[in-house]
This record gives C-alpha cells, sequence and structure tokens, in this order.
C-alpha cells in the first residue's frame, strides 16, 4: 500500500483458465469456449465460502470479488495474445491488474493478522454459461502494513495567556485520522515559540519573548497542566502519545484520535504578541492489540 485514504493500484494477477473441449468452439475464434471468468482477492482466512466473486462479499478489509460494481472495485483482465493457438490448445491465459484500498488488512508480522496471508481464487466461464469452481492459487502473499496519519487540526487553538500562568488543563486538541491499514499511536516533537517564528527562522533564545518547547504538555485525556502524567514537548526527542485509535475499516469515514494539549507562559515574558512555533507529528503503528 502506498496511497493514503484511497485504493493503491497497480497489483498484478495472472491465471490460466483450461476447458476440455478447448479454447475455441466450431466457430475457431480463440477464446470462443472460455468466454469470462470469476475471480476473488481475499484474506486467506475469509475463504472463497465467504469471499465467492459475488459483488454481496465485497469487503475492502478482505474481500475483493470480480463481480463488484466498477465503481466500487474494478478488477480488469485481458486475454494474453500469445494464448489460445487452436483448436488443440485447451487454455486461455488472463493478465489482469486491480487496486486494493488503504483499509485492506495487512499480514505481515508486528499486524494481529501476522499469521494470515492475502489468496487469488479463479474459476472459468464457458459459451454455454457454464461456471466453474473457483479454484484457489498455491502462493500467498503477505500485505505489507501502511502507517499513514491526516492531521486534521493546522493550529493548537492555545488562546491568549498572561505571563506567569498556565492553561490549567490540557484543553486545546488537535486531531489525526489513521489514512492507512495499521491501528495508530503518535509521536510529536517541536519548537519554542516567539513572535517572529518561521521554518528557516527559529526563535532565538530569550528569556523575555521565547517560550520553550517543553512549556508545552499534551496527552490522550484532558489532564490537569501539572499532572505527571502529562507528556513534555521536546525539540530533539519525540514523545509517544498511546492514542490506541482503531485501524480504519470504512473507506468513507477513517478512524480519528485526539490529542489534548496545554501551556504555560514564563512569568518572564515582557514581549506581547501572537508566539509561534512548529510541532511535527509522526503516526506510529499501534499495538496489535490496540487495533
Amino acid at each position: 500500500m502506498t496511497v493514503e485514504a484511497d485504493e493503491t493500484t497497480g497489483f498484478d494477477l495472472d491465471f490460466t483458465l483450461r476447458d476440455a473441449n478447448s479454447c475455441v468452439n466450431t466457430t475457431g475464434v480463440p477464446g470462443s469456449e472460455l468466454t469470462g471468468y470469476r475471480a476473488a482477492i481475499y484474506k486467506t482466512s475469509i475463504g472463497t465460502t465467504t469471499c465467492d466473486s459475488t459483488s454481496g462479499s465485497y469487503n475492502p478489509n478482505n474481500c475483493y470479488p470480480s463481480q463488484a460494481p466498477t465503481a466500487t472495485w474494478n478488477l480488469v483482465c485481458t486475454a494474453s495474445t500469445t494464448t489460445c493457438t487452436g483448436p488443440t490448445d485447451d487454455t486461455m491465459i488472463y493478465n489482469c491488474e486491480f487496486p486494493l484500498w488503504f483499509v485492506a488488512d495487512p499480514t505481515d508480522v508486528g499486524s494481529p493478522f501476522a499469521a494470515d496471508t492475502w489468496s487469488a481464487a479463479v474459476a472459468g466461464v464457458d459459451d454455454d454459461s457454464a461456471v466453474g469452481p473457483l479454484v484457489a492459487g498455491s502462493s500467498p502473499i503477505e500485505l505489507i502494513s501502511f502507517t499513514a496519519i491526516d492531521l486534521i487540526t493546522a493550529q493548537i487553538p492555545y488562546g491568549a495567556l498572561e505571563p506567569g500562568n498556565n492553561s490549567g488543563t490540557l484543553n486545546a486538541t488537535t486531531t489525526i485520522r489513521s489514512t492507512g491499514n495499521t491501528g495508530l499511536d503518535q509521536q510529536v516533537q517541536g519548537e519554542s515559540m516567539c513572535p517572529g517564528f518561521s521554518v528557516l527562522d527559529e526563535c532565538n533564545v530569550s528569556a523575555t519573548s521565547t517560550v520553550p518547547e517543553n512549556q508545552q504538555r499534551f496527552a490522550s485525556t484532558s489532564l490537569s497542566y501539572g499532572s505527571g502524567l502529562a507528556l513534555i514537548l521536546s525539540s530533539t526527542t519525540p514523545a509517544e502519545v498511546e492514542l490506541d485509535i482503531n485501524k480504519s475499516t470504512s473507506t468513507s469515514t477513517p478512524t480519528s484520535g485526539i490529542t489534548y494539549w496545554g501551556i504555560a507562559v514564563p512569568s518572564s515574558i515582557t514581549l506581547a504578541g501572537a508566539y509561534t512555533g512548529l510541532n511535527t507529528f509522526y503516526g506510529v503503528t499501534a499495538e496489535p492489540a490496540d487495533w
């Protein structure tokens, strides 16, 4: 997976169908006996009883059937130009490409589905509309975890504070969404705040016009500012807050989590104005039990 909150394209599926009557019927047109296929891409433990190639079995987390509407999921298969050479040839080769949604369950080490894999099963359709049974491939693959976040709060709304005061509680909030296929925690690090901050011109150390980064505190709940459980912001070492955001299961409504923030303004500050800094947010794969 490489695309946040959307489909990753470019997955390949190649398969061979066989009909004992050959791949051509009495018309002699290549492929005229084998006229179509059914296919399912699925998490192996689901099996073809549940993921049976019909549209009703579609689930973007674990089952992609070929009969799903193309607006929902689109498997594109093309008969190979080098296959079905004549009436003595009983096979037809298809080359396919398909996408997977960002919520597709990963099966690599570290995910709660690590004991599982992904498989494909196919069936042939002949010119009499007879459909064969779905047959699974013999080489299941792993789907890799893709940790991704969308920070949907551009600013931490601390509001106005007088020097020597703090926010009392962690009452400002930021929200992130899980736009990959994992459960999510979060790490944060940040810079000092001052009136003239910019990314290329960070704050000078000044007792009268700089609020050090360690005056910002954050947590997964609204603690008191002085709580020993609140994390302290650092400019050098990211601190991890256990948000325990569940893996997203809906393609339209990613899961999300809230971080609560507070700040203290040193009593030495004498320069009034709007103080600005920069905090950097990192997505971290949550422990399997928290997905």
